[in-house]
C-alpha cells in the first residue's frame, strides 16, 4: 500500500425548474499528470440569479479564461500565480458588474496544489472546511473570513483565502442556497460515520428531490492516501462477513445449549417438551420488545406459569382441596415455596439451572427482537417518508398542470402522513429535508408569501385612523388632518371632527365623514372644501356602510335590509333606488365596496357579492388556514379582491369568484387594522394597531 497523497473530488448538481431564476456553472479542471505537482487542481463554481443570457455567457467566459490562464505557464509560486489570474479577471469584469449591479452573481474559484488551498469568492457561495478534532467533526466557514474585509463595489474578487488541508480533511464549495438545506452543523453531523462519497450522494439526492425552482451545485475535496480501493473494500467486506458468521455461530451454539439443557429437566417437576420451550420463547420475542428489569420479571413470571401448568399430580392434589380463586397471592407463593423446599437438592439445582439458562435465552432473543423490531420500525419510517415525498411530488405536478384543488388535497395527505411519523423520524436528516420540502411546497401550492411591514418615511409623527387609495397614491386621516402618502406625508386639508375617509376615483374627490350622516367633500388637491347634503340618510345608517363610486352614493339601510343607490345632484345626493333585487335580505352590513358588482361585508366577517342586484356565489378557496372572518374588503379595477384577515396576520388576494391568487402573511405576527391598495396595485399601505403607517410591496 503506497503512502502517496492524492486529491479525491466528488461533485453534485441538482437542476432547478426555472433557469431564469437560478443558473449554476461548475467547472472541474483535470490537470495533466505533469501538471499535478506544478499546478494541482483548479475549480470554479457560480450561481446566477435573475441573470440575462449575456451575463451567463460572460461569467462562463471569465471561468474559461481563468482555467486557461492558470495552466498556461509553469508558476514559480502558486499563490502569486493565483493572484495574477484574479487581477486579470477583475480587469475584465469590473465595468460589466457595475453596469449590471441589479443581477445577483455568486462566483468562487479555488486551486489545490499539494496540501495548499487557495480560494477567492464573490457574493455568498458556501465554502466550508470540515476537520476532525477529538474524534468529532468540526467546521470552519471560509466565507466569513472573506467578509471580514469589505468587497469593493463592482470588483469580482478582492482577496484570497490561503490555507492547508490535512489528510482526510473535507472541503465543500457550493452555491449559496445549498446551506439553506445543509447547514455547517448538519454537514458535520452527517459526516459522522459516512464517507465523503456517501455524503455527496446524499446531498445530491435530497436536493434533486426538492424539485425546486432554483438550481444547486457543489464539489467536495478530500486529501487521502492512495491505495487500492478494491482491495480495501474486499478486506472490509471479508471482515464484515466474518463478524456476521461468528455472530450466527454464537447464536446457534446458544440455542443448541438451550435445547440440550431442556432435555435434562426432571419430568416430575417440569414436564414440558423441549420443542415447546423454544416455540414459546420465540412467541414471546415476537409478541413484544422487552429489556432490562422488565424482561427479567416477565421471564420469571413466564417460567413460573410453565411450572404451574405442568405441575405433577402431587402438587395438583395438594391444591385441590382449596378453592383456587379464593387463594391469595401470598398463599399461592407460600404453598409453591413449601413444595419447592420439599424437592430433592438435585431437583432444585436442575430447576435453578434451567431457569438461569431460560432467562439468558430470553434476554438474548429479546435483545435480537428489539434490534430487529427497531430496524423494522426505521424501515417503516423511511418508507413513510418516501411516501410523503411522493405525495409532495404529485402535488407539485398537479399544481404545475393547474389542478390546484387536487394539488392541495395531495399536499394535505403528505402533511398528514408526515405529522403521523414519530419525532425521531421527523428530526432525522431525511425528516428535516422532507420538512423543508413541505414548507417550500406549502408556500407554493397555497401561494403564500411572507412579507415584512415597513414604516413609510416621514410618517412617524402621524397617528392614522383611516386610509384610502386615490390616484396612484394613498391618503390617511390623522386626527383632523388629511395627508397624502407617497414617499412621505403631505398635508392636504384639515377637517374638524373627521371620522372616516372615502374617495370617489371617477370624481377625483374625497368624502370625509364628520358624523354618522354628515360629510365634507374635498378635492384631491385640497383646494375645494364643501359640505355635502346627506341629511336624509336614515338614523340607523352607519357611516362605514356607505361607499362613493362613479359619482353615486351607495348605502345600506339596516331597517329595510336593503341597499340603495343615490345619484349626485346639487350639493348632495338624491333619488335613491333599491339595488338588491334577488338574494335575500342581508343583515348587519358594516362595509361596502363597488366595482362592476357591489360587495358587502357583515359584522360576522362574511362576504356577499351582488351583480345587477342579484346575489352571486363568492367563497374564498385555497387559503390556509380557511378564511373565517374578513376584517376589511377592497376591490380593484383589475378584478382582484383584497381581504384583510387580522386574526391570521395576512392579506388574501382572490379573483372575483374567490379563487386564491396570493396570501401575504405578515412576519413576526404583525398586522394592520386598515389597508388601501394603490391604483397600480404595486403596494399595500395600512395602519398598524398603534396608528403607524406601514407598507409592503405586492408581487408582480
Amino acid at each position: 500500500m503506497s503512502d502517496r497523497i492524492e486529491l479525491r473530488v466528488h461533485h453534485f448538481i441538482a437542476e432547478g425548474r426555472d433557469e431564469s431564476k437560478s443558473h449554476v456553472l461548475l467547472e472541474i479542471a483535470q490537470p495533466a499528470p505533469n501538471e499535478l505537482s506544478t499546478h494541482g487542481h483548479f475549480f470554479a463554481l457560480a450561481e446566477l440569479s435573475n441573470a440575462t443570457p449575456k451575463t451567463i455567457q460572460m461569467v462562463r467566459a471569465w471561468i474559461e479564461f481563468a482555467i486557461e490562464g492558470y495552466y498556461k505557464s509553469v508558476p514559480t509560486s502558486i499563490e502569486s500565480h493565483f493572484e495574477t489570474i484574479l487581477n486579470q479577471l477583475n480587469m475584465q469584469s469590473t465595468l460589466y458588474l457595475k453596469q449590471h449591479a441589479h443581477e445577483s452573481v455568486h462566483v468562487a474559484i479555488a486551486a489545490v496544489c499539494h496540501s495548499n488551498l487557495y480560494l477567492a469568492i464573490h457574493g455568498q457561495p458556501a465554502a466550508l472546511l470540515l476537520y476532525r478534532k477529538n474524534d468529532v467533526w468540526q467546521w470552519m466557514d471560509l466565507v466569513e473570513q472573506q467578509e471580514a474585509g469589505a468587497q469593493p463595489a463592482g470588483q469580482l474578487f478582492s482577496n484570497v483565502v490561503n490555507g492547508s488541508m490535512r489528510v482526510d480533511d473535507r472541503f465543500l464549495l457550493a452555491t449559496p442556497r445549498v446551506i439553506e438545506f445543509f447547514s455547517a452543523d448538519r454537514l458535520a453531523k452527517i459526516s459522522d460515520g459516512k464517507s465523503i462519497e456517501e455524503v455527496n450522494e446524499h446531498m445530491g439526492r435530497i436536493l434533486s428531490g426538492l424539485s425546486s425552482e432554483y438550481s444547486f451545485a457543489g464539489v467536495w475535496l478530500r486529501h487521502a492516501r492512495s491505495f487500492d480501493e478494491a482491495q480495501e473494500a474486499a478486506a472490509l467486506g471479508a471482515a464484515t462477513r466474518g463478524a456476521t458468521q461468528k455472530a450466527d455461530i454464537s447464536m446457534a451454539d446458544l440455542m443448541n445449549k438451550t435445547k440440550s439443557t431442556a432435555t435434562i429437566l426432571a419430568p416430575p417437576v417440569l414436564m414440558i417438551p423441549k420443542d415447546k420451550i423454544i416455540t414459546n420463547i420465540l412467541q414471546l420475542a415476537r409478541r413484544g420488545i422487552m429489556s432490562g428489569a422488565a424482561l427479567t420479571r416477565t421471564g420469571i413470571r413466564y417460567l413460573i406459569s410453565f411450572v404451574k401448568k405442568q405441575r405433577p399430580a402431587a402438587i395438583t392434589q395438594a391444591f385441590a382441596h382449596r378453592k383456587p380463586l379464593a387463594l391469595s397471592l401470598r398463599e399461592k407463593k407460600s404453598e409453591f415455596s413449601a413444595r419447592y423446599r420439599a424437592l430433592p437438592q438435585r431437583r432444585k439445582q436442575v430447576l435453578l439451572g434451567a431457569s438461569g439458562v431460560l432467562l439468558i435465552t430470553l434476554i438474548a432473543i429479546g435483545s435480537i427482537a428489539f434490534v430487529n423490531s427497531n430496524s423494522s420500525a426505521r424501515q417503516a419510517e423511511t418508507a413513510q417518508l418516501e411516501l410523503v415525498n411522493e405525495k409532495l411530488r404529485a402535488a407539485d405536478d398537479l399544481f404545475t398542470y393547474q389542478n390546484e384543488p387536487a394539488a392541495r388535497a395531495a399536499f394535505a395527505e403528505a402533511e398528514t402522513f408526515f405529522a403521523a411519523l414519530p419525532r425521531r423520524a421527523r428530526t432525522s436528516d431525511d425528516g428535516e429535508t422532507t420538512a423543508a420540502t413541505l414548507f417550500e411546497k406549502r408556500n407554493k401550492i397555497f401561494r403564500i408569501a411572507a412579507v415584512s411591514l415597513s414604516a413609510v418615511a416621514s410618517t412617524e409623527s402621524l397617528t392614522a385612523t383611516d386610509v384610502v387609495a386615490f390616484n396612484a397614491q394613498v391618503a390617511v386621516l390623522s386626527g383632523a388632518d388629511l395627508y397624502s402618502i407617497k414617499d412621505g406625508a403631505k398635508k392636504i386639508a384639515e377637517i374638524p371632527n373627521a371620522r372616516a375617509l372615502y374617495f370617489d376615483d371617477s370624481e377625483k374627490r374625497f368624502f370625509v365623514a364628520t358624523s354618522e350622516r354628515s360629510f365634507t367633500t374635498i378635492s384631491s388637491d385640497g383646494k375645494k372644501i364643501s359640505p355635502t347634503d346627506i341629511a336624509w340618510l336614515p338614523e340607523d345608517t352607519q357611516s362605514a356602510a356607505v361607499v362613493f363610486y362613479a359619482g353615486r352614493l351607495y348605502s345600506f339601510n339596516a331597517a329595510t335590509h336593503q341597499l340603495y343607490r343615490y345619484e349626485s345632484g346639487g350639493s348632495g345626493f338624491a333619488n335613491g333606488s333599491r339595488w338588491i333585487k334577488d338574494g335575500g335580505k342581508p343583515t348587519s352590513v358594516v362595509a361596502l365596496s363597488v366595482d362592476t358588482s357591489l360587495w358587502l361585508r357583515t359584522d360576522a366577517g362574511a362576504i356577499m357579492k351582488y351583480t345587477a342586484g342579484k346575489l352571486q356565489p363568492y367563497r374564498v378557496s385555497g387559503a390556509v388556514p380557511d378564511l373565517e372572518h374578513a376584517d376589511q374588503l377592497l376591490t380593484s379595477a383589475s378584478g382582484r379582491v383584497y381581504l384583510l384577515d387580522t386574526r391570521n396576520h395576512r392579506v388574501l388576494v382572490t379573483d372575483r369568484d374567490g379563487s386564491l391568487v396570493k396570501q401575504y402573511v405578515f412576519e413576526n405576527d404583525k398586522t394592520m387594522t386598515r389597508i388601501a391598495v394603490d391604483k397600480n396595485e404595486t403596494a399595500v399601505t395600512g395602519i398598524s394597531s398603534d396608528g403607524r403607517v406601514m407598507r409592503f410591496n405586492l408581487a408582480k
